[in-house]
């Protein structure tokens, strides 16, 4: 690295301050206020056997324009990961799903002034949740635009050894959602 260790302590996850070593690839991660070693191994098996991702087919009615109800302050949230806890403020939406029931959404404000949803979806044969993410555009006159056709996996659905986040309670849906990307089918 052509660094001081304080220049790479101030600039985790950067493309300049990596270590290579044959085929691993090493790097400062920052996970909140956390910092962790993360290794890449282009070998991997995971890596060289990944089949792609596969989506639901597009379906409209997953589209949709949510009401956006700002709290009046933002709220301080703590999200916990599969191996930390992550903190944030957040706005609230709201919307109708198409089965008439309300539901009320956290979405963590981006700096880009977008919001990044984080959800769990339930699974109607398992009855289990998986965790999802979206990002959405900026908010505009009140409503926000959802589109659970973009929703993707997590990192953890590909790598056990990624840390996962995991929905702020409210945000735990018990209704199945056949849109975005589908849960990734591997080897255990």
């Amino acid at each position: 690295m052509n660094a001081t260790p304080k220049e790479a302590e101030s600039r985790p996850d950067s493309a300049d301050e990596r270590v290579v070593m044959g085929d691993l690839t090493l790097y400062v991660h920052a996970s909140g206020n956390r910092f962790a070693i993360r290794v890449k191994d282009k070998n991997n098996k995971r890596r060289r056997n990944y089949a792609g991702s596969q989506w639901f087919p597009i379906d409209e009615s997953y589209r949709f324009t949510a009401r956006y109800n700002p709290y009046d302050s933002p709220s301080n949230w703590k999200r916990k990961m599969s191996l930390a806890i992550q903190k944030g403020f957040c706005s609230r939406l709201c919307n109708l799903f198409p089965s008439g029931q309300e539901y009320r959404l956290d979405a963590e404000a981006l700096g880009s002034g977008g919001l990044s949803l984080s959800s769990a979806i339930s699974r109607a044969a398992s009855k289990l949740t998986r965790p999802r993410a979206s990002c959405l555009q900026a908010p505009k006159e009140g409503r926000v635009e959802v589109d659970f056709n973009k929703a993707y996996n997590p990192p953890c659905a590909y790598n056990p050894y990624t840390t996962c986040p995991l929905p702020l309670p409210g945000n735990r849906l018990r209704v199945e959602i056949p849109a975005g990307e589908k849960i990734y089918q591997h080897e255990h």
